[in-house]
């Protein structure tokens, strides 16, 4: 991957995480739900996954996983259930595991 390609890609997953949170119109979660897709774009990334669609497609899901069920009581097997959800993504993406 180039470095020009890179930079698109970080850039692309800024701007969509932005446009992501946004759509959930929660000033007070706002800088959670773009943290969240932040997290997902990158860790992405990082596996080797360029598509932008494959990469939205998984910060979407995120997103609604995180606003319909990460505030509910019990954080520590939400976030079990969530880390779950993820490999799950990766796994349906084609990303090899580590």
């Amino acid at each position: 991957m180039t470095k020009n390609n890179t930079t698109n890609l970080h850039e692309f997953i800024d701007n969509k995480a932005k446009y992501l949170a946004s759509k959930y119109k929660n000033g007070q979660m706002y800088q959670d739900l773009k943290q969240e897709a932040l997290v997902v774009g990158y860790a992405l990334l990082e596996d080797g996954v360029t598509c932008e669609k494959k990469i939205t497609g998984a910060m979407r899901t995120r997103l609604n996983d995180f606003y319909n069920f990460g505030q509910l009581p019990g954080q520590q097997r939400v976030e079990q259930l969530l880390e779950a959800g993820l490999s799950k993504i990766k796994l349906k993406l084609g990303v090899p595991k580590v």
